[in-house]
This record gives C-alpha cells, structure tokens and sequence, in this order.
C-alpha cells in the first residue's frame, strides 16, 4: 500500500520535554521535541523521522493587540518511515489546528508551544520559529 500524503498542521497544547538539535537525534516517546524550520528528529527506535518544514500560518493575536479570536500557528511537518523498502519512503504531510492533537501513524503529535509570538507591526523571520512538538504513543497509556 503507498500512502501519498496527509495533511496535518499544529497548534498550541501538550506535555513531555527532550529537544532536538540535530537529524541524529532521537527523542523518546512520550517526550516532547523543540525543533527549528528544517529540523529533523528521530522517533523512539529512530524507525521513524519527523521534520519541521514550517509555520504555514500564525494568526495568532499579537502581543499588545486586542482580538476578538485568539487565532493559531498552522505547522507543517513530514513523518517518514525510514525503513520502508520503497526507494522513496512513505510519508505523511501533517497538519495540526487548534488544541486537539492529531494521531497519524499510531504517533499522536500535539504542538506545546511556538516562539517567538507574534508583536505588532513586526514580522517573524521563519528562521526564528521554535516548535516545541509532544508525541506520545496512540497505544500507550501516559
């Protein structure tokens, strides 16, 4: 079976708390991952790969603002299975909104949080954006 893409986006909840730095890191699950645009971090046995490719959009309320809504951070991630046979693994667009977390691949991903927020009349260059993403198993009880 060859799975073409979801989309899965993230917005703001979540527990646990490991970073990662680098494409070797590894981060336990349950755990929680701070990653910049770009970043790519192992999952549990490291069979799969989460990468942060970006803030596809942030509506959040800028600080100093008065909203009527508090808006939210729309994330774009890729979940790969690094030992697929396939010559190009599958993946899965992921696209988290709002606080509920969303389950693909028996992972449930929740965004914890996103610096920097949003000021008034400043723009956020998306090199700046960290995400800090909770994953925990959808079989296991935390």
């Amino acid at each position: 079976m060859r799975i073409t893409g979801w989309s899965l986006g993230i917005l703001l909840g979540v527990t646990g708390c490991l970073s990662g730095t680098g494409p070797n890191d590894v981060v336990t699950v349950p755990g929680t991952a701070t990653m910049r645009i770009g970043q790519q971090v192992r999952l549990g046995d490291g069979v799969w790969a989460l990468t942060f490719n970006a803030v596809t959009s942030d509506s959040r309320c800028p600080m100093g603002a008065l909203c009527i809504v508090a808006g939210e951070a729309v994330l774009d991630l890729t979940l790969e299975n690094l030992l697929s046979a396939q010559p190009r693994p599958p993946a899965y667009q992921v696209t988290l909104k709002g606080e509920l977390p969303d389950t693909i691949a028996g992972f449930i991903f929740q965004l914890k949080q996103l610096d920097p927020f949003p000021q008034l009349n400043k723009t956020i260059d998306p090199k700046e954006y960290v995400a800090k993403i909770a994953i925990r198993s959808e079989y296991l009880l935390d």
